[in-house]
């Protein structure tokens, strides 16, 4: 089995390997690779020869900041921007205030 190299991006906990962390380079064959690459975005590949699709890169999946927020979570996430919450607002409503909520700076 050929090996591939990857380099960890973000703490990644694996069934195989474990806790993984950022900057780790990890071994491991080209379908688990491709897995932490592709689908996970946890990890990038350490040679770009080791990369087995030469096709273009994915766009990344972009999440909305609501996805998957209760409505408590979503009122949560906009009293902690400061974004005031219309008397009556639905679910709905409360997720779109959010995702045009400019993003927090890490």
């Amino acid at each position: 089995m050929e090996l591939v190299e990857v380099e960890i991006l973000t703490q990644t906990i694996t069934q195989r390997y474990g806790a993984l962390s950022q900057g780790d380079i990890l071994r491991t064959d080209a379908a688990f690779a491709r897995h932490l690459v592709k689908d996970a975005y946890a990890a990038k590949y350490v040679d770009s020869k080791d990369d087995v699709d030469a096709a273009p890169a994915e766009e990344p999946v972009v999440r909305k900041a609501s996805e998957g927020l209760t409505v408590t979570e979503l009122k949560a996430a906009l009293e902690a921007k400061s974004i005031p919450i219309p008397d009556g607002a639905k679910k709905q409503d409360l997720a779109d205030l959010l995702d045009a909520a400019p993003a927090e700076e890490q």
